[in-house]
């Protein structure tokens, strides 16, 4: 366990070629941006870099992502450089891990995607309407199977097991398969929390539906069988002329321009639109860009009302302690410079 994540010292551990090797490795997406950049800045000669892939491709087991989203650029990147897929999974303190992508088989794994539930867990989409929470989508993991098993773990190579079966089922949707329903993700199970610490019980709490579902307070779509993360209700779902715009989503693009290192998506107070699509950008080193660049190259993956109206470009974003944007303290920082004045 390392006190503080620091590229250069993870590097280390990685390539360590003490008897204790690292196997597995969970990281959030700016931790491998990170190590993206120093890769390319110290192991730059084609032979090194080939001992690098060799050794992670033959060492690691398992490298997860998770906690925000994870750019297709650095999901392909990475697997440029190690020859592993990253594996996306959602989880948080009060469920611990609830959806995943699969350990097997590889091509299972979908950049942008947190899967289905894993076993034991129940998950659901619902919108709230009429006060009351309709249901869109409920999704139930099987039981677990608690028999440790080296054939289910892929570790004897037994053509006999399976690699990946589809341990879940749909138990109640309103839509048809083509469709993608968008609304609060809910959770089930006998890992999920059932109150706050010093927070006593009481039935009308809003942590919990009536008949015992846990609130995320995050944004979700189910669709092809899979969940994807839009971010949480408070702070990623910006309402702009009529639009729900999600800003993870918004940031993914953004963060597919060769000049972008980091990114963060706010929803600025407007009079007009109610709110606007608004971007703090960190460039790479020596790069420039303007707004008219970012939209002219963000138009090809996202629609006019999705792209920003305002930029403002800083040295570094601010990030907490878990590596994840401090969306509040940007806000505090820049939200000022990002006002829309037409």
């Amino acid at each position: 366990m390392l006190p503080k994540f620091t590229s250069h010292t993870v590097w280390a551990k990685l390539l360590d070629s003490d008897k204790a090797k690292v196997s597995v490795f969970h990281g959030v997406p700016s931790m491998y941006s990170k190590l993206a950049a120093d890769y390319d800045k110290m192991f730059s000669d084609s032979k090194t870099a080939a001992y690098v892939k060799s050794t992670l491709s033959s060492r690691m087991r398992l490298m997860c992502a998770g906690s925000a989203p994870l750019p297709e650029s650095l999901f392909k990147k990475w697997e440029e450089i190690s020859g592993l897929k990253l594996l996306e999974r959602y989880g948080m303190s009060e469920v611990g891990m609830a959806l995943s992508n699969p350990y097997r088989p590889l091509e299972g794994r979908l950049v942008g995607r947190v899967g289905v539930p894993l076993p034991g867990v129940s998950a659901r989409i619902a919108e709230f309407k009429d006060n009351m929470m309709e249901t869109l989508v409920d999704v139930t993991g099987d039981m677990p199977d608690l028999q440790i098993s080296l054939d289910k773990l892929g570790l004897t190579g037994s053509p006999s097991i399976k690699e990946f079966d589809n341990d879940w089922k749909v138990n109640e949707t309103k839509l048809t398969d083509s469709d993608v329903c968008e609304g609060e993700l809910l959770l089930k199970g006998p890992a999920v929390f059932t109150r706050y610490w010093n927070r006593a019980p009481s039935a009308l709490s809003s942590d919990f539906t009536s008949d015992g579902w846990f609130r995320t307070g995050d944004m979700a779509s189910f669709s092809q069988g899979t969940f994807k993360i839009m971010g949480r209700t408070s702070v990623d779902i910006i309402k702009t002329g009529g639009y729900k715009v999600s800003a993870l989503q918004v940031e993914s693009a953004l963060l597919e321009h060769p000049d972008i290192s980091d990114v963060a998506v706010l929803g600025i107070p407007d009079q007009h639109y109610g709110e606007i699509v608004s971007a703090v950008v960190a460039l790479k080193e020596g790069r420039s860009l303007t707004l008219r660049e970012l939209k002219d190259e963000a138009g090809k993956r996202l629609a006019p009302y999705q792209l920003p109206k305002t930029m403002v470009i800083v040295d570094q974003m601010p990030r907490n302690a878990m590596g994840k944007l401090d969306k509040k303290l940007i806000r505090q920082q820049f939200g000022e410079k990002l006002v829309f004045k037409q």
